[in-house]
């Protein structure tokens, strides 16, 4: 027969319980669901280390935990979001990473394009976006045959681009090929083109780069831009002037041709520069009756062995009575050197 189970009194403890005190000072039976508290003294652990321990001096310090972890919270900013260079943490690319390519509208510069054709077809198309423009390159024309560049907005009309021999850039812009060469254009519709117009035999084998660079393109507009007598943005054709490089003798004056105003569609201004291994002083005269009469219009004095430049804006109607000229006068020693120059020009 099994043996009775062994009762105990309600408030009798078995003789093998435990108690500590609780919050309140009264006695807390140890039990599973409330065990018995432990704590670890400060520094109890060598490897942990103390709440006290100073953050560690370098990565490598034979410190504890705590003395490492408090060098790393010395490394991170102070809070998230942007920081100044002296606040953030540096980051350094692997020795072996390769170039990293900065893309804008998701194009790379130099993005080139290859067509050839038999018959009269478009050979290349260029979507413009993303780029500022970029030139055809005919490899291969044939026989007999004629390129035309074209642009368009919507890929389906298309109308003539102007384009510049790149052998050439004070050459008029033209919209047709009939020869191997380089040609630059800027891009300002959607979609630009160079087509066969004129087929009569052998293949036109064309190879088309463009470029997103803005200096590049600025320099490819300013070629595309030339006409027979002015370039949009820069100095005219053919009016740039050495006035003199006869050095003057003490208190001499040279005096200028005048530069009549015929034909400067595009100038806005009149400039001048003086350099002379003697004091002086530089004007510009303007004269509205053929050179007539004259007027000073700009000034300046002359600093031995230091160039000066003068510029002033055109007035007037222009033709041949409206006239420029420059004019120097020496100071009391006697020139060595001298260089005076004008030019017409847009800005």
């Amino acid at each position: 027969m099994a043996n009775p189970k062994i009762s105990y009194p309600a408030t009798f403890t078995p003789a093998h319980a435990m108690a500590f005190a609780s919050a309140d000072n009264t006695a807390a039976t140890v039990s599973a669901g409330n065990p018995l508290p432990v704590a670890l003294g400060d520094g109890a652990l060598a490897g942990l280390g103390a709440m006290g321990d100073a953050a560690a001096s370098s990565d490598t310090a034979s410190v504890g935990l705590i003395a490492l972890f408090k060098r790393l919270l010395g490394k991170l900013p102070a809070g998230i979001g942007q920081k100044p260079a002296a606040a953030s943490l540096p980051v350094v690319l692997a020795s072996d990473q390769g170039a990293i390519p900065a893309l804008v509208d998701a194009v790379s510069d130099g993005a080139t394009t290859n067509g050839s054709a038999t018959s009269a077809a478009t050979v290349v198309t260029l979507n413009t976006a993303g780029f500022g423009g970029g030139s055809f390159q005919i490899t291969g024309i044939g026989t007999s045959n004629t390129v035309s560049f074209e642009q368009s907005n919507d890929n389906a009309t298309w109308i003539a681009l102007p384009v510049n021999p790149a052998s050439a850039t004070t050459a008029a812009p033209v919209t047709t090929a009939t020869a191997t060469g380089l040609f630059n254009f800027i891009a300002t519709a959607a979609y630009v083109r160079a087509r066969v117009s004129t087929y009569g035999s052998g293949t036109v084998a064309i190879a088309a780069t463009q470029k997103r660079n803005r200096a590049v393109a600025d320099q490819i507009a300013a070629a595309v831009l030339t006409t027979s007598s002015a370039q949009v943005g820069y100095t005219l054709n053919n009016t740039g002037y050495t006035d003199s490089t006869a050095a003057l003798a003490a208190s001499a004056t040279y005096t200028g041709t005048g530069r009549a105003t015929t034909g400067l569609v595009y100038a806005t201004r009149f400039k001048a520069r003086a350099y002379a291994d003697a004091a002086g002083a530089l004007y510009i005269d303007q004269s509205l009756d053929s050179g007539s009469t004259w007027q000073v219009v700009a000034s300046g004095a002359m600093a031995a062995g230091t160039a000066l430049d003068l510029n002033v804006a055109i007035t007037g109607a222009f033709g041949s009575a409206n006239q420029f000229r420059v004019r120097c006068v020496n100071g009391a020693a006697a020139q060595t050197l001298l260089r005076l120059s004008s030019v017409y020009t847009t800005a």
